[in-house]
């Protein structure tokens, strides 16, 4: 026993010692701990960085994780393929979280572990943590979207020496985007090194089936003009060119503004005589106005369901007192909805002094309408009022709308004034009236008669069209 006693004290005076001469070298701080390397037993991605410097770890790690990023995915949509990087699929690595993992092993603070990793007990191997921006994912497949080249084409119409044309649609070829993400995701997920993506049909919106079922002028409305002012005539023509043939789904709705865009020399506007606040001035686009009445008035005698018109500020003569619709690009539009079950068409041109605006569409759409007008307070208030009348022969108002006019300021002797020069004004510009009507009560106008419009080139026409 006594000897067992004294082996085991001297046992543990060898380990106290020891011990003592172990942490003595790890205060003292001789070799690794007042070194700039890492620990001899760490590796980063099973590549070993033992003994080397921060510095010396980073190049090395980049040089690693560049093999990574440049990995590629081979992602077959069709007869199709594509090699996206994992770097453009929106990886990247933290490296410089993995090289400070590294670096702080063996400097814990705690002598007993750090001086089992500073003696090389056991092998600690950092695995860089990836960083995948899934957002770039989705823009990778986007573009895939744009690079099958096959979209769908909608049926268009067309006029040719007063017939009508239908350019017939076509399919497109596309992909699910939904799909494609999560299939492209499990395949970064699960490290494949390839995918494939199934394609889908792309329907047009507007389809050959639907355009057919145009057959029948639904309303039209001419309105005249002085092609001796040549700026304005260009405005009526470039603005008549941007909505003819324009299609209008069923509950879809046309608004003026949209569709002719904004009037700019871009656009093929010039200047010509607007109105602002009750004073005539030169603006860009001077003259569409006109255009947009007389397409208010098309909608009223087609049965639209007007959902935005506003009068000028001061009377136009080109249509009836109350039966204008005052545009300006940013403040006021001119909108109607298709309120019918099948497609509209507008067709519209401004042709030797005459506007004509004609809406197209299904014959079981058709109604009867017609449109009586009032007038009051000297000429400067009038109410109109459109009326329907059903198969049985009931006639029923289903729209009406009243319009209050300023008395126009009496012209200034300056010089002309332009929107451009013009600051301060209470008012929109409305963008195009042609003259003021001042304190004259409204004349009757004739009914204007059905114009045809100007003949188009069929040179340009698809050999695929079909006439309706």
């Amino acid at each position: 026993m006594k000897v067992f006693l004294i082996i085991l004290g001297v046992f543990i005076l060898a380990l106290g010692v020891s011990a003592g001469l172990c942490l003595n070298a790890y205060k003292d701080g001789s070799g690794f701990q007042q070194s700039e390397k890492i620990v001899k037993s760490v590796k980063i991605d099973n590549t070993d960085i033992g003994g080397l410097s921060k510095t010396e770890t980073e190049a090395i790690v980049k040089d690693h994780i560049n093999n990574l990023l440049n990995r590629k995915l081979s992602v077959k949509i069709g007869s199709k393929i594509y090699t996206p990087t994992y770097k453009e699929l929106g990886y990247s690595y933290d490296v410089e979280g993995a090289i400070d993992k590294a670096y702080s092993y063996g400097r814990s603070g705690n002598p007993i572990k750090d001086i089992l990793a500073i003696n090389g007990v056991g092998v600690y191997n950092i695995t860089v943590d990836e960083i995948r921006n899934d957002e770039i994912i989705l823009d990778y497949i986007t573009n895939l979207q744009s690079k099958l080249g096959t979209k769908a084409k909608n049926a268009s119409l067309y006029r040719d020496n007063g017939k009508i044309f239908l350019v017939p649609s076509e399919s497109g070829v596309t992909i699910d985007k939904a799909v494609a993400n999560e299939l492209i995701l499990e395949a970064l997920n699960n490290k494949y090194t390839e995918v494939t993506i199934p394609t889908k049909e792309a329907l047009p919106k507007i389809t050959t089936e639907s355009l057919k079922k145009i057959d029948t002028r639904l309303g039209s409305y001419d309105t005249n003009y002085n092609t001796g002012k040549v700026n304005r005539s260009s405005n009526l023509s470039v603005a008549c060119r941007k909505i003819n043939a324009h299609i209008i789904m069923p509950g879809e709705v046309f608004a003026f503004n949209k569709v002719v865009g904004p009037r700019t020399p871009q656009n093929g506007f010039k200047n010509a005589i607007i109105f602002q606040d009750g004073q005539e001035v030169e603006g860009l686009g001077g003259g569409i106005c006109q255009v947009s009445s007389t397409v208010f008035n098309a909608a009223l005698l087609s049965n639209m369901e007007i959902v935005q018109r506003r009068c000028h500020s001061l009377k136009v003569v080109y249509v009836p007192l109350g039966r204008d619709a005052m545009v300006s690009y940013g403040s006021s539009d001119f909108q109607f909805k298709n309120n019918s079950k099948n497609p509209v068409v507008i067709f519209a041109n401004a042709y030797r002094g005459k506007l004509n605006v004609e809406i197209w569409g299904n014959s079981a759409d058709k109604k009867s309408c017609s449109v009586a007008g009032s007038v009051g307070n000297g000429g400067y208030y009038a109410k109109i009022t459109r009326y329907v009348v059903d198969g049985n022969g009931n006639k029923t108002a289903n729209y009406s709308a009243t319009s209050v006019y300023q008395r126009p300021k009496p012209k200034s002797t300056t010089e002309k004034k332009t929107t451009q020069q013009k600051k301060g004004t209470t008012r929109a510009a409305a963008d195009g009236d042609n003259k003021v009507e001042v304190n004259v009560e409204p004349k009757a106008q004739p009914k204007p008669k059905p114009t045809q419009p100007k003949p188009t080139s069929a040179a340009t026409a698809p050999d695929t069209a079909i006439e309706l």
